[in-house]
């Protein structure tokens, strides 16, 4: 499977046995849609997606940053920890259970997409992980930061419009 071949349809998540290993990172762009009618795009929606497995060892909810295991690219080890990169968004478009441990899943890993913000974000933020891969502003300079903010949170546990391009601080 090469790049641009969708592999999984937005919200969509697969059992351990539908791929191999060889699928594993494979990536695609996708679009990010307003809701999980995925009938009316977001403007500028573009995403890259990446296929990935859920080896946290527990489900992961839709919208939360997640960090890769140890030199892989594909296995996701948990949810993005307080004031760490945002190395992918589990994908918006899940069912709020999430994905189940072991199952295939879309991984953001770059343009516009959603995550839950942990307090609030002002509009052109630049964000960083708060705890449990919730999204924050970044809480000093020369860290590395996750993104930015295209709208904003006024509070905790909101449903956040930000632009994942992980990049070092300035």
């Amino acid at each position: 499977m090469g790049r641009n071949t969708q592999v999984l349809k937005p919200g969509e998540t697969a059992e351990a046995q539908r791929f191999s290993e060889k699928a594993a990172a494979t990536e695609w762009e996708a679009k990010l849609y307003t809701d999980n009618s995925l009938e009316e795009p977001v403007d500028g929606g573009q995403v890259v997606a990446r296929l990935c497995r859920n080896d946290s060892g527990g489900a992961l909810l839709p919208k939360r940053g997640i960090k890769f295991a140890a030199s892989s690219t594909w296995k996701v080890a948990s949810y993005s920890g307080s004031s760490e990169p945002v190395e992918g968004v589990v994908d918006p478009h899940l069912p709020s259970a999430g994905v189940a441990d072991g199952e295939w899943f879309a991984v953001h890993v770059k343009g516009k997409t959603r995550g839950v913000s942990s307090a609030a974000i002002a509009d052109a933020a630049k964000i960083e992980s708060a705890a449990n891969g919730k999204l924050v502003t970044l809480s000093s300079f020369g860290e590395t930061y996750s993104g930015l903010s295209v709208d904003v949170a006024s509070g905790a546990d909101e449903d956040h419009l930000f632009v994942l391009n992980p990049v070092k601080a300035s």
